[in-house]
């Protein structure tokens, strides 16, 4: 306060002054120089009054007016300060002194703030006087919590937040959002400012799921007090506003806690959403394919679901209780017309994949899972497990190697019969470390390989780096394979011959495991052109295969055929004993150490996880699938596992980055300005198909 304020006198309630010859009260006067003081030594013009302050020019100033000005302010306060017609200058120059008694002097009588407040209804048009009597007439509860947008933390929610905190009130879903939204703890991300409507629907749900009634606050003795910058020239900047009514609440640690857990977890919620809007920025949230991405509480009830519900309905008519194959034209004829879409692209395969895995429904192949796009038939729907896996685990998808090894074989005369089918069924029954879900879906896959055809070169890549010892395994268990239904054929002959090419193994080495069976695989060696068969016979201990002279060959009626007999209980043991099986697939996915000179190519990942991702070496192809396992990570996280497979966080990212901007023109890896790491689903699984 300047020395001139301090030399005028407050003229309060009861205590009224005559200034050229108008009694007011409510005033400062005297002899001084700050505007909101009237000096009654000023001359008055009462013969040509300044009705309308033409003559006023920026912030008011009594010792500043014209004559004629004051003239026409000492008339607006003689007559009640309320005329409507009145210019609002006269009402921001008295509440220049309303705020210098109520914030500087320390007057607390409540009629200051009700004449305040009145000022604020007559001429609030002016947003200067609604804003100063909106803080000197008491803060007022509001209809409804600020806007979420990008200024300071308005006044009005820590003011609603005190109050509420003071009378017991719960804050419901709207007052919470927005506390969270503007608390300066709780960073906004990538939901919150991609699709800010999706967040705040989302957020608002989550809320409501913890708290239906409401968020309970505990008030703080501490009562709210407010910076404010007043609209008198004369007084300090920035002034303390104290709200009697109110508590300090809004910087409280606990609610801080339970928001931050809240909108964390909605940011997770909403990465699909993020990556689809990065992905379609014209496409409404309302389209069939954000059926793929949206939230089940954002997506029940929305024009998305209504979208995708002929589709769905088609898939749903065509499920069995048991995994089916379908002709995927009934589907792709239904994605398109819900779309709007010409022609079915791989993200396509991806999103009706997950648009049918929300209403339970599964299909092979899905490319999330390694396979091809279901672009053409045979497809394989079935029913999804309760909370559905959706990508491939390690075991899963060396679970699939073998089935596809053993389907091939088993296929290659042209048909797989029951035995062989029996067989199949039975590998899927004991796959190891598979979680149900995994379990369900690698039957359905059975189904696919079993009425498609397989070609062994499709499975070729995934046999890279295998020990001789589980080569070697393999190479025995798909001879058993063959022999289950009694019959090996030429062409089953050529197709484990090559499987053994496959497996680096001696092919000529099937000729002399069907002729002497008990005889253990070898290595590829020298080449044999024996010519054998083997026909059944019988001992008292075993049902054991003796072998016949090529000589005394029994010819059968089709003669591209050889009769082999089956030891059931030989056949039993070797599935019972599938920890053989088990630690081959585990080693189908261990990272292969670099060769000394030359590095060797990158392998495509299809979906038995082989070594590289892209055009990634085996390092970083590690890295990145630990790192989309984890989904959302943090800055240390990927520290460490850089740490473990040898090589620097930023430049790993980036490394990995430029192979997908290679392959799929958008980056896979995200670090965001909270230190948090997530890895875009699709492009993680287009980069492995």
């Amino acid at each position: 306060m300047t020395a001139s304020a301090t030399a005028s006198q407050w003229a309060g309630a009861g205590e009224p002054v005559v200034v050229a010859g108008a009694t007011l009260e409510g005033i400062y006067t005297g002899p001084a120089t700050a505007p909101e003081v009237i000096d009654p030594g000023l001359p008055v013009d009462f013969g040509a009054p300044d009705w309308e302050a033409d003559s006023v020019i920026g912030p008011p100033h009594y010792g500043e007016l014209t004559p004629a000005a004051r003239a026409a302010f000492l008339v607006w306060q003689r007559t009640g300060r309320r005329a409507e017609q009145a210019p609002a200058v006269w009402a921001l120059l008295h509440l220049y002194g309303l705020e210098r008694r109520i914030l500087v002097d320390g007057d607390s009588d409540p009629e200051l703030s009700r004449e305040a407040a009145a000022l604020g209804e007559t001429y609030g048009s002016d947003p200067e006087v609604a804003r100063v009597a909106k803080a000197l007439g008491g803060h007022r509860r509001p209809d409804s919590p600020p806007p979420l947008d990008d200024e300071p933390v308005p006044d009005v929610l820590q003011v609603e937040l005190g109050h509420r905190a003071l009378a017991s009130e719960p804050v419901d879903a709207d007052w919470a959002l927005a506390w969270a939204w503007f608390h300066p703890d709780i960073a906004r991300r990538e939901a919150a400012k991609r699709v800010p409507e999706d967040f705040a629907r989302l957020w608002r749900y989550r809320f409501i799921e913890r708290h239906p009634e409401g968020l309970p606050i505990r008030p703080r003795r501490r009562r709210l007090t407010l910076d404010y910058t007043p609209a008198n020239p004369s007084l300090p900047v920035p002034l303390e506003l104290s709200v009697p009514d109110a508590s300090d609440v809004f910087l409280t640690t606990g609610p801080a806690v339970i928001l931050r857990e809240i909108t964390d977890q909605v940011e997770a919620d909403l990465i699909g959403v993020v990556r689809w809007r990065n992905r379609y920025p014209d496409e409404p949230i309302t389209s069939a394919r954000a059926a793929a991405v949206l939230p089940e509480p954002l997506f029940a009830g929305s024009s998305s679901a209504r979208a995708v519900r002929p589709f769905v309905e088609q898939a749903e008519s065509l499920l069995t209780d048991v995994p089916s194959v379908v002709d995927a034209e009934t589907l792709l004829s239904q994605w398109t017309e819900a779309t709007g879409t010409a022609e079915i692209e791989r993200r396509d395969a991806v999103e009706m994949a997950q648009v049918l895995e929300r209403f339970g429904v599964g299909v092979e192949p899905d490319v999330r899972f390694g396979g091809r796009a279901a672009t053409r038939s045979p497809v394989v729907l079935f029913r999804q497990a309760e909370s559905p896996t959706t990508s491939p685990s390690e075991a899963y998808a060396a679970a699939v190697v073998v089935l596809e090894l053993c389907a091939a074989v088993a296929g290659a005369d042209g048909v797989v019969d029951d035995t062989e089918q029996a067989m199949l069924i039975e590998q899927v029954q004991l796959a190891e470390g598979i979680t149900a879900s995994e379990r369900t879906r690698l039957d359905a896959h059975r189904v696919l390989v079993a009425s498609s055809e397989l070609r062994l070169a499709d499975v070729a890549a995934r046999m890279v780096g295998l020990p001789l010892t589980q080569r070697l395994s393999l190479g025995s268990y798909v001879l058993d394979l063959a022999r289950a239904d009694g019959v090996v054929t030429d062409d089953e002959v050529r197709v484990l011959r090559s499987v053994h090419e496959l497996l680096d193994l001696d092919p000529d080495e099937v000729d002399r495991r069907l002729r002497f069976r008990r005889a253990p695989l070898a290595p590829r060696a020298a080449p044999t052109a024996e010519l054998f068969t083997l026909q059944p016979t019988h001992d008292d201990s075993d049902a054991l295969l003796a072998l016949a002279p090529a000589e005394n060959l029994v010819e059968s009626e089709a003669p591209a055929e050889r009769l082999v007999a089956v030891d059931e209980t030989r056949l039993r043991q070797r599935q019972a004993d599938n920890l053989a099986v088990q630690d081959l697939l585990g080693a189908i996915f261990a990272d292969v150490e670099d060769e000394a000179d030359e590095p060797e190519p990158a392998v495509v990942d299809t979906a038995a996880g082989a070594t590289g991702i892209a055009t990634l070496d085996a390092t970083h192809s590690a890295l990145l699938r630990e790192l989309a396992g984890r989904g959302q990570s943090s800055r240390q996280d990927l520290e460490a596992l850089a740490a473990r497979h040898g090589v620097l966080p930023d430049g790993a990212v980036d490394v990995i980055n430029e192979a997908a901007l290679d392959s799929t023109e958008e980056p896979v890896i995200e670090v965001h300005d909270d230190e948090s790491v997530t890895v875009d689903s699709a492009i993680y699984e287009e980069m492995r198909a």
